[in-house]
């Protein structure tokens, strides 16, 4: 709860300042998450549930705002397009999309989002589509996911 604390805190400070400087600026809430680190190797451990908790706990206080919100919700740990990889996403996205999320971001991202792939890029969307690997080709428009709030 204390990081929520601090990322909310910042975040509102980012509201603030683009107010007073520009004021009536859209601006979109970052309900990215809180990085979780491994103890014993220092590394993050973004695909665990933990990180979609954050990333809940972000969404919500940006409707508590009345703000929309983005998620980076599809972060996984693994490094290639597998089964690991498939179930870090699909349950970063159930959480992302039950907690009332705008724009999820990452879709085509591996390895805590330094790799980005593009075959993941395709599986992630069309498993988001609900599309069968021949049905309907993947065009660009279906790549973006789109807001309810217009900017």
């Amino acid at each position: 709860s204390g990081s929520l604390v601090v990322s909310t805190a910042e975040t509102l400070s980012g509201v603030v300042m683009a107010e007073v400087l520009r004021p009536s600026t859209p601006v979109i809430w970052g309900g990215v998450g809180t990085a979780i680190i491994d103890m014993r190797s220092g590394d993050l451990a973004a695909g665990g549930p933990e990180f979609a908790l954050t990333s809940i706990a972000g969404v919500q206080m940006a409707r508590y705002y009345g703000l929309p919100s983005y998620s980076c919700a599809p972060w996984p740990d693994g490094k290639t397009p597998d089964f690991q990889v498939g179930v870090e996403k699909l349950g970063a996205w159930l959480s992302a999309i039950a907690a009332g999320v705008d724009i999820s971001i990452n879709a085509g991202s591996l390895a805590k989002i330094t790799v980005a792939s593009l075959e993941q890029m395709v599986i992630g969307v069309t498993a988001r589509h609900g599309r069968r690997p021949g049905e309907a080709p993947v065009s660009y428009k279906h790549l973006t996911m789109p807001t309810r709030y217009s900017v």
